[in-house]
């Protein structure tokens, strides 16, 4: 279950974090992006189905319109090149039974390159526990400044390879792997064990078909 959304930068919304209990209304002036938050969980669906991440803003998605014409559009009020998006989730019982931590987390920076295409510059995906949840206003990008009981699954910063850690050993080795800008690291888990990314891979199918 999805329990939190923040996106920072993107479209009309500069900076807004949102914790989401299982039953909500969400209520805005028309234009206050209420709309433009409740498609970040399928946008990210979309995303992970992409071979090059620009298309699943520029091209249409099944039933669903395009989401701009110009990437120029996705940043918000056009001051500068990048924008995040965060999602965090509570893991189901039978993965929580073998781990000691209970939530997920999903950071994702993007970056307008030549202002035709979109890159990746930040890719975080981490475990932590609801009991350690850092307190927070708004949207950040905490994968930059981890606390030292969280446990990385991904780590991509800046453009540099994917560092992909096995998540039920917790001393265990990252194995560094070279993935596209143009394309984002969390899909490569569907290709490995589930015993050795349960989480992961479960985050993977509950984002990819959302």
């Amino acid at each position: 279950m999805i329990t939190r959304i923040e996106a920072n930068r993107y479209r009309c919304l500069e900076n807004i974090g949102i914790d989401i209990p299982q039953y909500a209304v969400l209520v805005g002036a028309n234009g206050a992006g209420k709309t433009t938050l409740l498609d970040i969980p399928c946008l990210l669906g979309d995303l992970l189905k992409q071979r090059d991440i620009t298309q699943a803003f520029t091209q249409k998605q099944e039933e669903r319109p395009a989401r701009c014409s110009s990437l120029k559009e996705l940043v918000f009020q056009n001051r500068g090149t990048d924008f995040f998006l965060v999602l965090e989730a509570v893991l189901p019982e039978h993965i929580r039974k073998e781990l000691p931590l209970n939530m997920i987390r999903y950071e994702l920076r993007l970056e307008v390159f030549n202002e035709r295409q979109l890159q990746v510059k930040n890719e975080y995906l981490f475990l932590f526990s609801n009991k350690n949840r850092p307190q927070q206003e708004g949207a950040n990008l905490l994968g930059e400044d981890p606390e030292r009981d969280w446990r990385f699954i991904i780590k991509r910063e800046y453009g540099g390879d994917a560092d992909f850690r096995i998540e039920t050993q917790k001393t265990a080795k990252s194995r560094a792997a070279t993935v596209e800008p143009s394309m984002l690291a969390l899909p490569r888990v569907q290709f490995e064990s589930k015993k050795e990314y349960p989480t992961a891979i479960w985050f993977y199918d509950l984002i990819s078909q959302n």
